[in-house]
């Protein structure tokens, strides 16, 4: 889940109470008069003038950029299938004093690209050459998505992030265009089903990579060359490009990207995609406008039709959601409703530039920011809730206490909360029913990238002095407050985020949340925490250190009291040294010695691998991404720390067996020897050992 993305809201969906609950039926009262008010005033605000954008967005970047070290940034807001605003902000290029142009400068837009992939999906679909509804592999003979489940993978579970998938980073990025593969050999590594389609969503780029590559063979051409032909043709997007680097005759300029360190800009690398519909777009502001207009408008720009009206409602629409009170996916868009206005669109993260575009599809608005610089992952989420709330502002609901689930709150209606937990009643669930720990299912379960859902858990526990209320804590971070509104739906006191469970034998399995509709937080158990991982390895690191450290520290005493006995003619020519535990018998023996030293290389090699491996990825976290050599050399020593673990699994057995040492070394080299297993354990779990195959 990255630091956390800040929560956003609609305030919708409220109780529905038993006619028999006289205090409920009056929140309910109260809860109805609210939306209703909301939904009439919403109608009567929203963007009038070009002026009043203007001002806005001059005033909001004006703090962005400042604020969150940002180099430049580019705007554009539609409305009514027009272009009503278009402006650049900051420099596209800090050296040359090269400021940005709405019209000129490019910028890359990372997974706002996949809307480019889902519309070109959706052509398909209309032109009758895609069912959605049909297996993948009925389009596909350079790739195949293996069966499982009893149930294959559609492209309707592709463009909502259902279809199943685990998390696969090694690929999608690469080190240089170079090195980009034609998109169906890169896709025929297909990550491993994980779990039904259609049970929950969890954000896939091979996915929509995928999509997108289905639908060009469709066409009989490679991706790039559809898009340019269907899509940024038609739509006069002349300024925009899916190859990788930017061609030369594209007008226009593609935007450098900057990091913020020691109080200066640094300028980055060309940021190189291996799955381009996932991400690899470079456009312009003014360009990103004409598609917004033509999704605002019924798939039309100007004299050319991308899509019928139909389809394009059918791609805005909701197709799946977590759960009925939350926010859910469109075909490739996700909801991101707030201050009663649906919403729906899509975010966009490469390492040095962030992007958003968000449609209003009944306000006839649509907006689209991009930033060039890493701190615009704060500075997007600002931009949309200040726009959201100067433009369509609405007073707060104020929480004031839980409303107590009943009856009517579990009937079997369509978009109930039963229809998210199996169908089942749900008539009061305890509490504790929604205690454990929680983490994103966006996570590898077959490699090494695992390691990236590390901090990424977080706890729910209820409040200790508040009925009704449950607590989120992430370790190393502060905890949020949530009042139940609804038998397994929570609000955040102070806040506008939204929060429910699914619940599935009593007991919560998946946590969702507003903000969040493409993504799924399952159930996970106390040995997978990262505090849990977390203590079990500075546990095993502190016995170690007292291997590494402390042996040779007791073999000089040894060596000491030596000199000293012979100094004062105590001890004899020839004698070994006694052994600071006592028993001296074996104490000149290469068995124990050799014993030790293998411990200690053991542990030795574990806390290198340790180090050497934070070193990469704080050096460049998207090394993960791209696998440099060393990260690559680093890969080797697992296996070989497991080779040397059953090397020391074995000593600590001949320890007890022939008398190594005495009692207390004995002890102490099995802790050691059992300290190197708990880590061998953990290399095994977070995808270690076989990560060089």
């Amino acid at each position: 889940m990255r630091q956390r993305t800040r929560l956003l809201t609609i305030t919708f969906v409220f109780l529905l109470v038993a006619a028999q609950a006289a205090p409920a039926l009056a929140v309910a009262a109260l809860d109805g008069q609210n939306a209703q008010a909301q939904e009439t005033d919403a109608q009567e605000r929203g963007v009038d003038s070009r002026e009043e954008v203007e001002a806005f967005v001059d005033t909001a970047m004006a703090e962005d950029l400042n604020e969150h070290r940002v180099s430049g940034a580019t705007v554009s807001v539609v409305k009514d299938g027009e272009l009503l605003f278009a402006e650049g902000y900051g420099y596209a290029d800090r050296r040359n004093r090269t400021p940005v142009a709405a019209n000129r400068t490019m910028f890359r837009i990372g997974s706002v690209s996949k809307l480019f992939a889902w519309t070109a999906a959706m052509q398909q679909v209309e032109r009758g050459r895609i069912d959605p509804n049909a297996s993948v592999n009925r389009y596909l003979d350079d790739v195949h998505v293996p069966e499982r489940y009893g149930e294959p993978v559609t492209v309707e579970h592709l463009a909502t992030h259902t279809a199943g998938f685990e998390e696969q980073l090694t690929g999608v990025g690469v080190r240089s265009p170079e090195d980009v593969r034609p998109l169906g050999e890169t896709l025929q590594e297909v990550p491993a089903r994980v779990r039904p389609p259609g049970e929950v969503t969890s954000y896939s780029n091979y996915g929509a990579a995928l999509a997108g590559h289905i639908a060009a063979k469709q066409a009989g051409t490679p991706f790039n060359r559809y898009a340019e032909r269907e899509l940024f043709a038609p739509l006069g997007m002349t300024r925009s490009t899916f190859r990788q680097p930017v061609p030369a005759d594209v007008p226009g300029r593609l935007s450098e990207g900057y990091t913020y360190q020691n109080g200066r800009y640094v300028r980055g690398e060309f940021e190189t995609i291996g799955i381009p519909p996932a991400g690899s777009m470079s456009a312009t502001s003014t360009d990103m406008a004409n598609f917004m207009i033509a999704h605002l408008q019924g798939g039309q720009f100007e004299d050319s039709r991308i899509l019928s009206e139909s389809a394009t409602r059918r791609m805005h629409r909701q197709h799946f959601a977590n759960h009925p009170a939350l926010n859910g996916m469109g075909f490739g868009f996700y909801e991101q409703s707030k201050n009663g206005v649906r919403v729906v669109g899509h975010g966009g993260d490469t390492r040095l530039f962030h992007s958003g575009l968000w449609l209003m599809p009944e306000r006839d608005l649509g907006v689209f920011v991009s930033y060039n610089s890493v701190g615009g992952v704060q500075a997007r989420e600002e931009f949309y809730d200040s726009f959201m709330d100067r433009f369509f502002p609405t007073e707060e609901r104020p929480v004031t206490g839980p409303v107590a689930p009943t009856v009517a709150d579990g009937g079997q209606a369509e978009g109930s909360e039963a229809s998210a937990n199996g169908g089942a009643e749900i008539a009061d669930p305890e509490l504790s029913a929604f205690t454990g720990a929680f983490r994103t299912t966006r996570i590898s379960s077959t490699d090494f990238t695992k390691v990236a859902a590390l901090n990424g858990d977080f706890r729910v526990r209820p409040a200790e002095s508040a009925e009704g209320v449950l607590v989120t804590s992430r370790p190393g971070q502060g905890t949020q407050r949530w009042i139940r509104t609804g038998p397994t739906v929570f609000e955040e006191v102070g806040g506008d985020g939204r929060m429910a469970f699914r619940v599935e034998d009593g007991r919560a399995s998946y946590v969702f949340f507003d903000a969040a509709a493409p993504q799924s937080f399952e159930r996970i158990g106390w040995w997978e925490t990262t505090q849990m991982q977390a203590g079990l390895f500075a546990a095993a690191l502190l016995i170690f250190a007292s291997a590494i450290l402390g042996w040779p520290a007791a073999a000089l005493w040894r060596r000491f009291r030596g000199w000293r006995r012979r100094r004062r003619g105590r001890g004899g020519r020839g004698r070994s040294p006694v052994s600071a535990d006592g028993d001296d018998r074996l104490a000149a023996s290469d068995r124990p010695r050799a014993a030790r030293w293998l411990a200690g290389f053991t542990a030795l090699l574990g806390i290198g691998f340790v180090v050497g491996f934070l070193a990469v990825l704080l050096t460049d976290p998207f090394s993960i991404l791209v696998l440099p050599p060393s990260l690559q050399a680093l890969l080797f020593v697992p296996p070989v720390f497991a080779l040397a673990t059953l090397g020391v699994v074995a000593a600590a057995v001949l320890a007890w067996t022939d008398r190594y040492w005495g009692p207390v070394g004995r002890v102490h080299y099995s802790l050691v020897a059992a300290a190197l297993v708990a880590f061998l354990w953990q290399l095994a779990y977070w995808n270690m050992l076989t990560a060089w195959l």
